[in-house]
C-alpha cells in the first residue's frame, strides 16, 4: 500500500508517496493562483518519478492553507 501525503500552502505545493517508512517519491511545484491545480500536479509529477498509478494510492491526506481544494483527497 502506497499513502500520499499532499500539503497546499499560499506559495508552494508538495507531495510525499511512502510506503510504509520508505519515501518512495517527492515533488514540489509552485501553487500560484489555483490550489486545485497545484494539488493535481504536485501528485503527477510524484506519480511520474514513482512509477505508480492514482489507483494504487491509499489513503491520499491533503494539508495546508489549501487541503479543501484537494477533491481525491481522502482526508
Amino acid at each position: 500500500m502506497y499513502a500520499v501525503g499532499i500539503d497546499i500552502g499560499s506559495t508552494s505545493g508538495e507531495a510525499l508517496i511512502l510506503e510504509g517508512d520508505r519515501v518512495v517519491a517527492w515533488s514540489v511545484v509552485d501553487t500560484g493562483y489555483n490550489s486545485r491545480r497545484a494539488a493535481g500536479l504536485a501528485l503527477d509529477e510524484a506519480l511520474a518519478q514513482s512509477g505508480l498509478a492514482r489507483e494504487q494510492l491509499e489513503p491520499v491526506v491533503a494539508t495546508g492553507y489549501g487541503r479543501m481544494a484537494v477533491e481525491f483527497a481522502d482526508s
